[in-house]
């Protein structure tokens, strides 16, 4: 039994790049016995694009799913936490040997009254066959079928020799695996990755002697290159040796696209293989195709292993390699490498525009609270209530507030001179004034122990945890958990609107409840009058000093603030009229920065996506023109790849 699994094209596009490992759902198949998954890109693609199968499944809470699996789960939290809203447990279908298809199948013509599934639909083993369009002859329908789900494209097409299937057309081979195989230009030849790439085998026998040494953390990730942190380092046990010139390919977690051209004499990680230098190969080509994404894909969804995977030797050395002329070659590294520089200086000054924007927050939030956003609109105003006198009002309507409640009113210890003298000086008519004098300030609860006890969970009461918190943007609208009547009954019902702020794990994170509901003693919730306090003052206040509140927190492995000092941090108050004008004028500027920010993570996505476009043109011999490729051949040393072979023959002879 065969599943078709409905997924929207851009988390398709996650899963073809080798960065969505696993797939969310809410509700998952009943039966067992599952062969392949097909995934069916919805809307506007309307295809089937490839096919994987299936490594585990894992159910658990949606938020212990995002904690366990978000790392390549290729979608944003906030998605996440959206898809899985009012949801008590979710589903993660981690993908295994991923099969994606050179050409996408059009199921409306081989079936013709095919219906796409809302999630998920089981099919019968022989579905596409059953029923061909009455436009299209059976056998021809088949036959492509039959071509597509067996790998039309290089991810396992070459991974079997079939000699009795066919004649083959040269020693590397079969006429149908060439015809699975791009088409390469004039004088390029396909052959099998270990025919040219020779593996060494010298190793470092651990004899304390201090040496260059690489290990996988030293190298960077889909980049070529090293971290600052390599060093020569004592090495104690076993380890590959490398000489400069040598290839080094990371094949633990393919994934990770680790791949170094060294340029010292070292040794490595024995999870790193070595490829010897060679004068009849330019190894930099070869570094360059082992960065190209149809080569991560395949090797990340041919490796074995679920917390360490890695892809075997014989499989990598059985891959097709487009080999093209010594000069070709190297005249496409020179190409590469002059594209990748200008690419990387434009992708530099995106970085750095994008370090500038968080600058140029914190200075608006910073000017914001010294009153600098608002001087020509004070200096406009007439009878504006001084920060003291609404400090009167503010108490006057909380103890009102508390005789109705019949509840006790905080005292709160005013600050002294030599505690106000340490302050930045505020505007007339601004105060420094403690948070616990404009609002109520409280803990949480959650007293029940254990705090994992089931029967607090899943009745209708919204239950919102810290992360939740950092993941909303001001508002929190999702939740992974919800308390019963018995979990309510030891916490408390917080009303929408309450400003949560976390005092533990993440410090001074802030949002507003977006619904009443409840939280446990690492949130406060604050709240005051609309009438003497702007609640989103107070939230952008905490945005400009949180790194501030976070320092209040001890070193330990767990960081955390007590409501003290929450109780005690001081606020640069105003009137209520020019908080509103504070507010308005943060937003607006915070709302360009939004838009910018938004503009250059779209122009990373597009550099990114011109770097892997680059490197597809250059191994299917189209990233030369035909000027530089003349001048190509008259180098003295050019000659087909064909004869180039049989030096490397002769060499390794």
């Amino acid at each position: 039994m065969n599943v078709l699994l409905s997924i929207k094209p851009k988390y398709v596009n996650e899963i073809l790049a080798g960065k969505k490992i696993f797939e969310f759902r809410k509700a998952i198949f009943k039966k067992k016995d599952i062969g392949k998954i097909f995934i069916y890109s919805s809307s506007p693609v309307k295809k089937i694009v490839a096919s994987f199968e299936i490594a585990r499944i894992i159910s658990d809470s949606p938020q212990k799913i995002w904690d366990k699996c978000h790392k390549y789960g290729g979608i944003p939290e906030n998605d996440f936490f959206e898809y899985f809203k009012n949801s008590d447990i979710a589903y993660a279908i981690e993908i295994s040997n991923l099969d994606m298809f050179s050409a996408p199948i059009d199921p409306y013509i081989l079936k013709k009254n095919f219906r796409p599934p809302q999630s998920y639909c089981y099919l019968s083993l022989n579905y596409f066959n059953t029923e061909i369009s009455d436009n299209i002859p059976k056998k021809k329908v088949r036959d492509m079928v039959l071509l597509e789900l067996t790998d039309k494209y290089i991810t396992s097409a070459y991974s079997k020799k079939n000699p009795g299937r066919s004649q083959k057309l040269n020693e590397y081979f079969t006429e149908i695996e060439l015809e699975n195989l791009p088409k390469l230009p004039e004088n390029w030849e396909w052959i099998r990755l270990g025919e040219v790439h020779t593996l060494k085998s010298d190793k470092h026998n651990g004899s304390g002697e201090s040496l260059f040494y690489i290990g996988l953390e030293h190298i960077e990730k889909e980049r070529g290159t090293l971290t600052e942190a390599v060093k020569i380092d004592v090495i104690n046990t076993v380890k590959n040796r490398f000489k400069k010139g040598d290839l080094l390919y990371g094949k633990l977690r393919p994934y990770l696209n680790k791949v170094y051209l060294a340029n010292e004499d070292g040794v490595c990680s024995t999870d790193i293989i070595v490829f010897k230098s060679t004068i009849y190969l330019c190894l930099n080509y070869s570094k360059y195709f082992f960065l190209s994404r149809q080569f991560v894909n395949d090797m990340t969804h041919n490796s074995t292993g679920v917390n360490l995977p890695r892809v075997s030797t014989k499989y990598l050395k059985e891959y097709p390699f487009p080999l093209p002329p010594l000069p070709e070659q190297r005249a496409i590294v020179s190409k590469i490498d002059l594209l990748f520089s200008e690419l990387d200086n434009g992708i530099a000054n995106l970085k750095l525009a994008q370090e500038q924007l968080k600058v140029y927050r914190q200075a608006v939030l910073k000017k914001a609270f010294e009153g600098e956003l608002t001087k020509e609109w004070r200096e406009q105003q007439v009878n504006l209530q001084s920060a003291r006198n609404l400090l009167d009002q503010i108490q006057v309507e909380r103890k009102e507030e508390a005789e109705k409640s019949k509840s006790k009113l905080k005292t709160v210890k005013p600050s002294t001179e030599a505690e106000l003298e340490k302050l930045p000086q505020l505007p007339k008519m601004w105060s420094w004034i403690k948070l616990n004098s404009l609002g109520d300030l409280a803990r949480g609860k959650s007293k029940h122990r254990p705090r994992n006890d089931a029967g607090l969970f899943g009745g209708k009461y919204p239950f919102i945890q810290t992360g939740e918190v950092k993941a909303a943007k001001q508002t929190i609208r999702d939740y992974s958990k919800t308390y019963s009547e018995f979990g309510l009954a030891q916490s408390k019902l917080w009303p929408k609107g309450t400003l949560c702020i976390t005092i533990a794990a993440n410090i001074a994170e802030t949002a507003f409840l977006g619904f009443d509901g409840c939280f446990p003693d690492s949130i406060v919730g604050f709240s005051a009058s609309e009438t003497v306090v702007n609640m989103q003052y107070i939230y952008y206040f905490f945005n400009a000093n949180q790194s501030k509140i976070e320092a209040f927190a001890p070193a330990t492995a767990q960081k955390n603030i007590n409501l003290n000092t929450l109780e005690n941090l001081l606020v640069p108050y105003c009137s209520l009229p020019e908080q509103q004008a504070i507010v308005t004028e943060i937003e607006t500027r915070l709302s360009i920065c939004d838009k910018v920010e938004q503009d250059i993570a779209e122009n990373l996505e597009k550099a990114e996506a011109l770097r892997q476009s680059i490197l597809k043109k250059a191994f299917e011999g189209k990233l030369l023109s035909e000027i530089e490729l003349d001048e190509v051949r008259k180098a003295e040393d050019w000659e087909p790849a064909e004869k180039l072979l049989e030096r490397v023959k002769a060499e390794r002879q």
